[in-house]
């Protein structure tokens, strides 16, 4: 990796007081969003456009201190393991999911946007992503996880030109392999539980009672995404879109085994931290 990342002289801590201080005076958060570009400015770069490695940055960031990016596959593990390492190591999980979910829920003009999307099995634009995640950034000191993001050369060119603006950079990112076959299973398999919230899976968790909940007894429903042809396409776009990135994090990335049952990937992945 050619030469070293320039750093613009904005921490986290101004960054957080200026977010709160927009909110406070109402400004929305398309606003916030084109303030906040300004104030991290686009310079953070490598001479060769790549993300900054932990062997160019150790000087400059704390040992107790990760900013880590998931990578990997619908389906393979990566919420699952944000949660856990976020209960057990303190750590901020930032889920794309979550904030999309959110501003579905909300009715936003870009929930509506992402919820028309996800109903395609398309992705989210770039565009909009960019903007809830670099929102959430910078509200957060310490320790990260991104899960969801980036999911393409574009939006990690971005997410590094923010993040070591702010002597941020990414310090690690993880791969979770996982085959196909089990993928797909995964996702065809599931079945869920409008009242009570609990996900089953025919092939690897089933109901008791074949398509009723255990514990309330209510129907069971498979969602519509949940399909072969939305499979193939969803994986489809991550081979073309998300597996480039692994190139461009090379220098920070390690891969773990996610086909385990989640314990064993949790070990797999505390064990790149020790």
């Amino acid at each position: 990796m050619g030469g070293g990342a320039s750093h613009d002289n904005l921490d986290m801590a101004n960054m957080k007081a200026e977010y709160e201080k927009m909110k406070e005076a109402g400004e929305t958060d398309e606003v916030i969003f084109d303030k906040m570009k300004t104030l991290v400015g686009t310079t953070a770069t490598t001479d060769d456009g790549k993300a900054a490695s932990t062997e160019e940055t150790k000087t400059e960031v704390a040992p107790t201190v990760r900013r880590i990016v998931f990578i990997g596959p619908p389906l393979c593990g990566k919420g699952t393991q944000s949660k856990i390492l976020s209960d057990k190591l303190g750590f901020q999980h930032i889920s794309t999911g979550d904030l999309l979910r959110k501003a579905i829920a909300e009715e936003t003009e870009e929930g509506k946007a992402a919820k028309e999307a996800m109903d395609k099995g398309e992705l989210v634009a770039d565009e909009l992503v960019c903007k809830l995640v670099s929102i959430e950034i910078g509200k957060i000191e310490g320790s990260l996880i991104l899960d969801g993001f980036p999911r393409n050369v574009s939006q990690a060119k971005n997410l590094n030109d923010l993040l070591v603006s702010l002597n941020k950079p990414i310090t690690i990112a993880i791969n979770f392999e996982v085959t196909e076959d089990l993928l797909m299973k995964r996702m065809t398999g599931r079945l869920c539980a409008l009242k009570s919230g609990r996900t089953y899976n025919k092939f690897f968790n089933p109901p008791k009672v074949e398509g009723k909940c255990d514990e309330t007894g209510e129907d069971l429903i498979q969602r519509d995404d949940d399909t072969e042809e939305v499979f193939h396409k969803r994986m489809a776009s991550y081979r073309d879109d998300t597996m480039p990135i692994l190139e461009y994090y090379k220098d920070v990335l390690s891969s773990i085994d996610a086909n385990k049952e989640f314990q064993e990937v949790t070990e797999q992945v505390e064990a790149l931290f020790k």
